[in-house]
């Protein structure tokens, strides 16, 4: 899928912003997009193994390198915590399971 193709998915919602097909669309396109970010970094990694790290012929690509690994490692541990915090705040409340604070006070 074209990271283009992605974008108009993920703008052109018609669902609910709390909506379980929506995470779950998001999900999926995360997935696609980080498919297409590992090919075009292998792509990137490959052309500044040949022209080299050091020359200047390389510094563009070099920068954009490091810009989208490091976009990645940060929406890889974002996605950990959408995941997180799906399991434990939203999924139980959709579920009518709704986390009551534990009452403390002794009867006596």
């Amino acid at each position: 899928m074209r990271l283009e193709e992605i974008e108009v998915l993920l703008t052109g919602s018609d669902l609910a912003s709390d909506s379980p097909a929506l995470a779950e669309r998001h999900t999926k396109l995360l997935q696609s997009i980080l498919e297409a970010s590992i090919a075009a970094l292998h792509v990137g990694r490959t052309l500044l193994g040949r022209v080299g790290k050091d020359d200047p012929a390389g510094n563009g690509i070099n920068v954009k390198v490091g810009i989208c690994t490091a976009l990645l490692r940060i929406e890889v541990k974002l996605s950990y915590v959408r995941s997180f915090i799906t399991k434990i705040y939203i999924a139980p409340l959709q579920g009518g399971l709704l986390r009551s604070a534990p009452n403390h006070s002794t009867a006596v």
